[in-house]
Formats: structure tokens, sequence, C-alpha cells
């Protein structure tokens, strides 16, 4: 720690840029400081903003040949400050990793930890990651006779992206022993979907969110989830998490919500991230988002959910989220006994469309559900949608049902002239 006086500038830190002037003499090392200037101008402005996923950059399993994933285009920002575009869609082959590139020397280099090599991927848990990357292309003309003879000669620096695979299996081993301990020995495809479960629970730090909850005064600081393991050691802070992926002969699955997170800001509050950073709220909306896609992974090409338990599927729910139905009593009330069967449940009442958003939104900043835990989950059908279903409108839509924790307040109290007589509640006893 240094000692300042008032208005004595702070040069730790600073952005040195090259100061010209007629007469000097500038040689290509100024000219690449004034470059590396500019850019670490631009990361401190990115980091500002935030870090995470802009847009795009959806990850899909190829299940043909070679175990590889599908890439979209897109924009996403590091926690250094670095913008990672994939200008077009892109497969990636998990095997192998490419050869080492010789890549020029710079003044300025936040990223000169990641590694490379040769790699072939043995059967585990892997987090892919979008990291900066850099080539060289073209020669340049030179005063050199003998053009060999400037060594340096390169036309352009190249600044793009590669993709990694960092392995996970070391911090992973307590849900294995979890999984294999479970009263009833869940058989195959059960036990993939409790791994994919507890894994993206572990990203959303819902162990850092219970004690948070028990000790507020002191739990809930950061760094805390899964890929808190790996920082500062795989994990670097140009690295932009995109999925995780089981690979086996071929990839079990591919997960992206587990660690894909939208441009989330850094937390300005200090001891405070959990009640006033934008983390959570992102990793609410992830929580979301995870459990549809694992959802409907699990329904494949099924229509609705008749033949899945929560209990033997998962370990956690999201606190809100939708459930396709048979769209018909006889199927629904088939559906929602096989699915809930063991959980506490009251419902399903009719709530209003309009309250639909608002209850989604507001389950970003509850913990998810613990279905060990025993506590009352709210069901609700949506008055439009079943609607349409019993008036047989066309097009017919999907029917669904929406469940939520019980500790969000009841949302389908019938309301003067809002509610339909027929498709109201009476509201109950508080």
């Amino acid at each position: 720690m240094t000692t300042k006086l008032l208005q004595e500038a702070v040069l730790d830190g600073g952005i040195r840029s090259v100061n010209f002037f007629n007469g000097r003499l500038l040689t290509g090392k100024d000219l690449s400081r004034e470059q590396d200037a500019r850019r670490q101008s631009d990361r401190r402005i990115a980091q500002a903003n935030g870090h995470g996923i802009a847009w795009g950059l959806e990850v899909e399993n190829v299940p043909a040949g070679d175990p590889r994933v599908r890439v979209q285009p897109g924009l996403a920002v590091s926690r250094s400050g670095r913008a990672l575009y994939l200008e077009s869609e892109t497969e990636v082959t998990l095997g192998r990793r490419a050869p080492p590139r010789a890549v020029a020397s710079r003044t300025f280099d936040d990223c000169g930890r990641l590694t490379s090599g040769t790699y072939a991927a043995a059967p585990g848990i892997y987090l892919l990651t979008l990291a900066p990357a850099e080539d060289r292309e073209g020669k340049a003309l030179t005063h050199a006779l003998d053009d060999a003879a400037v060594p340096c000669n390169t036309d352009t620096l190249v600044e793009a992206v590669q993709f990694r695979l960092l392995p996970l299996g070391q911090l992973l081993e307590d849900e294995r022993l979890a999984i294999d301990q479970r009263p009833s020995k869940p058989d195959a495809p059960a036990k993939l979907s409790l791994w994919r479960n507890r894994i993206a629970h572990r990203c959303f730090g819902a162990d850092a969110l219970r004690a948070f909850i028990t000790d507020p005064l002191g739990a809930g600081k950061e760094p805390y989830g899964l890929l808190a393991g790996l920082a500062d050691k795989a994990l670097s802070d140009c690295d932009v998490p995109l999925a995780i992926v089981k690979l086996e002969v071929n990839i079990d699955f591919v997960d992206q919500w587990s660690v894909r997170r939208r441009i989330t800001q850094r937390c300005a509050a200090g001891a405070w991230p959990m009640v006033a950073g934008d983390r959570r709220l992102a990793e609410g909306e992830a929580m979301f988002l995870q459990f549809q896609e694992h959802l409907a992974s699990l329904l494949g090409s099924s229509a609705d959910a008749r033949g899945i338990s929560a209990l033997q599927r998962f370990d956690y729910l999201p606190p809100a989220g939708f459930i396709p139905m048979p769209g018909n009593p006889t199927g629904d009330a088939a559906a929602i006994a096989r699915f809930f069967d063991g959980l506490t449940v009251r419902g399903p009442a009719h709530m209003e469309g309009a309250n639909l958003e608002r209850l989604i939104r507001d389950s970003y900043a509850y913990p998810p559900i613990d279905l060990a835990s025993g506590e009352l989950i709210w069901l609700y059908y949506v008055r439009e949608n079943r609607q349409a279903l019993d008036y047989k409108l066309t097009p017919a839509p999907r029917a669904c049902l929406v469940f939520a924790t019980g500790h969000m307040p009841y949302r389908a109290d019938a309301r003067f002239n809002l509610s339909r007589w027929d498709y109201a509640n009476t509201p109950i006893d508080r």
C-alpha cells in the first residue's frame, strides 16, 4: 500500500501512451505501445459495463461422428474486459487440441496464462469456454534486401478467439457420492439427470445462498459457486464460460445455462453481493432457463411430462417454471400426480395471464426449491391458456402448468371485475 497526498498523481495502474512530438524517432515498439494503451482503455470501459454473453454463442451437441459441439455466432465480454466475437457458426471437435502457434509478444497482455499443446479428452465432465487467441497473416514489405533477414515482418496480427475445454472432475467428487448414496438407487438415465441438475446448482451457488440465509452477517461473500474452484488456475479472467459438457465415448449432455450468463455488472456493494449485486438476478434467470432446457431434453419427442417424476430426476427445481401438460382433465391429473409424486403441492388454481410474467421475474430473487425439504409448491393454470384449450381455439396452444415455490405470494386470488366466473378461485385463508 502506498500513501499519497491530496491531488498527487497515483501512477500505479495508469495507462501509458506514447508522447508524440516533432523530431521524435518512432520505432515499431512505440506504435505497439500506443495500440496497447488503446486496448487497455477499451478493456476498462468493458469491465465497467460487465462481463458475460451479450448475444448468441448457443452451444448444442452434434450427435454424429467424433464428440463435437456446434456454437452459434455471438459476442461476449470476459472479466478482463476482452470482447470476444465469433463471426459464424462453428463446430468444435472436443477430442483434441490444436498444436501451439507462435504469436507476437506484446507489452501489455493479460492472457499470457492460457495454455496450448496436444490434448485428448478423457471421459469426464468439462467446462467449455471461449477465450482470446492471436494469429499472424501475411508478410509486410521491408527495406531489407532479403525479407528472410527480417523475421518479424508479419503484415497483420489477428485478434481472434479459441475454444478451451477445462476438466471439472476433481471438484465434483462430493456430488458423485451424494448421488450414489441416495436411498433409491437411480438407473442410468436418472443418474445422468441428477448429475446435470446437481452440477448446475453447484454453479448457481445454492450452498452459498443457503449459508447466507442462515448467517446474513457472516456469509454471502464472493467468490462462490463451482467455477470459483477453477479461478486463478485453469480458468482465467479472459475465459467466458459457455457450457458444461459431460463426455464419455460420446457426449452425454451439453448444459449451457449452468454456466452461461448474460452481461452482468460487478457488485459495487462490497460485502453485500447477495442483496445488492447483479449476479444473483442473472443466476435466477439462468436457473429458470437451465431447468426448461433440461426438462425439454428429458421429454425428447414427448409432448408432455406424464413419464417423469421430479424426485427421480431432480434434487432441485427453480423457484418457478413451466411443465408441458396433455391438455385434458384426465391426462393433466395423471401428469401432475406423476411429476409431483412425493412432494407437497397445492392446486392447480387458475391465475390470470397478466400475473404470469411478474411471477417468473419475481422468482429470480428466490432460492431454488430443495426437493428434500418438503416445502410447499404452488401449482397454477394460466386462465388464457386453459380457456383456449377448452374452447378448442385454433391454432391450439400447448397446455402448460406453472409451478412456484411456496415462499412466493399466492397469485390466483379472484379479483372483482377481472376474474372470469368459470376460471376464478376463492381466495385462500391466510
